[in-house]
């Protein structure tokens, strides 16, 4: 038959995929795909490579974590990337239906030793290549049920030099119980610190990036801008 009579579109798909990684002396999972779906096109078979034009993926669990020593569970991934980059014609667009990320920090620790903990729920995300680089942008939609919408101000992935940046800003919260139990370590101690609170909001705004080279690769910071909040702290003995 006519090469251009076959169907040049068809997929491969996969209930459950796994990403392990060893890290920090231990394996662990860094990533758990379900429902995954490769669009490809048959005509690249007949040049001996499958090309991936797109993945979708119903639900993604991320797990990215700082050990004490500033090194992050990402980095195999990000040298193997690195080690061979795919070229720029071949990144596939990447749609995730569901995303959990959830972030430990073992470098940032409250005064009993335990580390920071933040998830994220209720992540749409899709991750678009840039025409003519090496950089995936991810568009991120955050509506998580107890910490509410965030705005992502920046999220992008270079897979030729393995930075990671992601910047997102949540609507204002209110300062409750059901607030402090999703921080875990130093941002659950700050809350304690000040008391039980009487009223109030809090916009947070999470920066995170690595970097390869630099001598801490990993930056993280969480801001709060509070309002309308009268609390006492256990180092000041006076409302604040």
């Amino acid at each position: 038959r006519d090469l251009h009579s076959f169907p040049t579109r068809r997929s491969s798909d996969l209930d459950e995929v796994v990403i392990p990684v060893v890290f920090d002396g231990k394996r662990q999972v860094l990533a758990r795909l379900y429902d995954l779906q490769a669009v490809h096109y048959v005509a690249s078979l007949f040049t001996g490579r499958l090309n991936i034009r797109e993945l979708r993926a119903g639900k993604l669990s991320l797990n990215l974590a700082r050990a004490a020593d500033g090194s992050i569970n990402l980095k195999p991934i990000i040298d193997t990337l690195r080690s061979r980059p795919p070229t720029r014609a071949l990144l596939p667009t990447i749609r995730v239906g569901n995303l959990e990320l959830t972030y430990h920090d073992e470098m940032t620790l409250d005064r009993d030793g335990r580390p920071f903990d933040i998830k994220l729920l209720g992540v749409l995300a899709t991750l678009t290549p840039r025409p003519g680089e090496h950089i995936l942008d991810a568009a991120l939609a955050v509506d998580d049920p107890q910490l509410g919408r965030w705005q992502v101000r920046e999220a992008t992935v270079d897979v030729k030099t393995g930075e990671v940046v992601f910047v997102a800003e949540s609507n204002r919260l209110p300062i409750n119980k059901a607030l402090r139990d999703r921080l875990g370590g130093r941002g659950r101690e700050i809350m304690d610190s000040l008391g039980p609170p009487s009223g109030g909001t809090v916009k947070l705004t999470l920066h995170l990036s690595y970097r390869s080279g630099r001598p801490e690769p990993v930056e993280f910071e969480l801001d709060a801008d509070i309002q309308g909040m009268t609390a006492s702290s256990i180092h000041f003995p006076y409302l604040i």
